[in-house]
């Protein structure tokens, strides 16, 4: 087929039905007819990030901006493609030239939904809470599930659980329902509140939905080890790991769980991965160091801990490195190790009977 018109009104028809493959096919022979046509290499973009192939999508969004084809259309496109690719500065820079007030709603939705994620995953959280509450005030109760999702998950990284709390409340069990992330959020906010029956079940709920949610299996295992119940906090705490290996704290709550568990071995494999995923995070340093003293490995733990020190020298589990080895060998004092574990298991250890009993029969205080 050679006819330029009735390739693309083929594409178009194609793109609308999903038939992702086929429409690229399309897009494919009118390029090779019109190879600077800019809505055939939009489309074809489009195709080939519903497919997941942002790499491929990436560079012809990112020439039609260039060429000066800087349409919201195509600067969400790029900001989404962007965002597969896990390249959340450029998300941001993508987005810049829009004005969310100025845009239909569904576009305006996509384009704060967006900077929320950016700014989450760049780690700049009052931002990211400031742009969410806009978004917030914006819609009211019409704010979307995927914001309501993406902005309680923010308020719980903000540490601020009674505003998580509050906007999950406002959710109906409908979003609740069919959101694996705003289920998520819930269940954390159960967990928070000692809920630890309910909190299992939305974070079940969150891992059925989306097993590939690295969070909602960091919260079983929270849920777990709220009950004492170490072998089931182990199994989720690694399908967490398995699911987001980038995420530091998900290795740091294994590894102390190990350490619970006396698992020496398997929380310096923890660590470890820790360490490859980031070697200049001081905690993970200072958890090899504590992890070191308990061995009674001096001269390791003596390293570790310089280096965890020059990193973060206020870290928590680099005081209770250097507390332990003050002390040397022989059980650590409970109340020396709940502040670190405190750091990274949450609100399992802070709130949690069980937890705390757990803590005094494995590390018994000392007189």
């Amino acid at each position: 087929m050679h006819n330029a018109q009735l390739l693309g009104d083929m594409a178009d028809l194609q793109l609308q039905l999903g038939l992702w493959d086929d429409a690229k096919g399309s897009l494919a022979r009118l390029l090779a007819i019109e190879p600077a046509n800019a809505t055939a290499r939009y489309r074809l973009a489009v195709a080939e990030r519903a497919t997941g192939h942002a790499a491929a999508a990436q560079p012809l969004l990112a020439g039609l901006v260039a060429e000066g084809h800087a349409h919201p259309a195509v600067l969400q496109e790029l900001a989404r493609a962007e965002a597969q690719l896990g390249h959340w500065d450029a998300v941001f820079k993508a987005l810049a030239p829009l004005d969310a007030g100025s845009l239909a709603v569904d576009e305006a939705d996509a384009v704060r939904l967006l900077r929320v994620r950016a700014l989450h995953h760049l780690g700049d959280l009052q931002a990211g809470l400031a742009e969410a509450e806009a978004w917030h005030q914006a819609r009211g109760a019409s704010l979307p599930t995927l914001g309501l999702a993406a902005m309680a998950t923010l308020q719980l990284d903000a540490e601020q659980l009674d505003a998580a709390a509050a906007l999950v409340a406002s959710a109906s069990p409908e979003q609740l329902a069919g959101n694996a992330e705003l289920a998520t959020a819930a269940g954390f906010v159960a967990l928070s509140q000692g809920h630890a029956d309910a909190a299992r079940a939305l974070l079940s709920q969150g891992a059925q939905q989306q097993p590939s949610l690295g969070r909602a299996h960091l919260g079983l295992g929270l849920a777990a080890a709220y009950s004492g119940d170490l072998p089931r906090a182990v199994e989720a705490l690694k399908a967490a790991t398995a699911a987001t290996p980038g995420h530091l704290g998900s290795w740091h709550a294994l590894a102390w769980m190990q350490m619970l568990n006396q698992d020496f071995a398997g929380a310096e494999v923890s660590l470890q991965a820790a360490l490859a995923q980031d070697a200049n995070f001081g905690e993970t340093h200072g958890g090899l160091a504590l992890l070191a003293a308990l061995r009674g490995d001096r001269e390791s733990a003596e390293a570790h801990l310089r280096t965890g020190t020059r990193l973060d020298a206020k870290g928590v589990n680099v005081t209770v490195a250097r507390v332990a080895l003050q002390q040397g060998s022989g059980p650590m004092d409970a109340r020396v190790l709940e502040p670190a574990l405190q750091r990274f298991m949450g609100l399992a250890s802070a709130r949690s009977p069980a937890m705390q009993g757990l803590m005094a029969r494995m590390m018994p205080r000392r007189s």
